[in-house]
């Protein structure tokens, strides 16, 4: 098998190997993640989610992750499904009194999705009151300090 210098591969994997490389570096650290999405080849995005979930557990890494990707998104439901109390989704909106900072149980942000909610936008109906959440409970105190979250900018 041929070596090739890093430079030479694309720019996928040499994301990936950036991430891998920035989790195993690190322990108990934080690790932050502009567009995850950005130069992966789509049917990979929920075997990125599996990796860099694993990784953080591993090492005791917090996670956030930012993207713009509904796509994306739809690709982290079977982790955050199997992992729920490991995920919360932080979601910034813009209003008239300025940027609102809204935080989601893994469990509310798996409900969302299986019920084809969009937890990007400014939806009324992504609230805990009207999803139904089946693995949970919709009285869970939200917090900052998970193991890996997600934030939408």
């Amino acid at each position: 098998m041929k070596k090739l210098p890093i430079g030479l591969v694309s720019s996928g994997i040499h994301k990936v190997l950036t991430l891998i490389l920035a989790s195993l570096t690190y322990k108990m650290g934080v690790v932050l993640i502009d567009e995850f999405e950005n130069g992966i080849f789509y049917r990979r995005y929920t075997d990125l989610w599996q990796l860099m979930h694993r990784l953080a557990i591993e090492r005791g890494n917090q996670v956030f992750v930012s993207s713009h990707s509904l796509e994306c998104l739809r690709a982290a439901l079977p982790v955050v499904r199997d992992q729920p109390t490991d995920f919360t989704l932080i979601r910034m909106e813009n209003t008239i009194d300025g940027t609102v900072v809204k935080t989601f149980s893994g469990a509310e942000f798996a409900a969302a999705l299986e019920q084809d909610v969009d937890p990007r936008g400014n939806e009324s109906v992504f609230e805990s009151s009207n999803l139904e959440i089946v693995n949970g409970t919709k009285n869970q105190s939200y917090h900052m300090i998970r193991r890996h979250q997600v934030s939408l900018g």
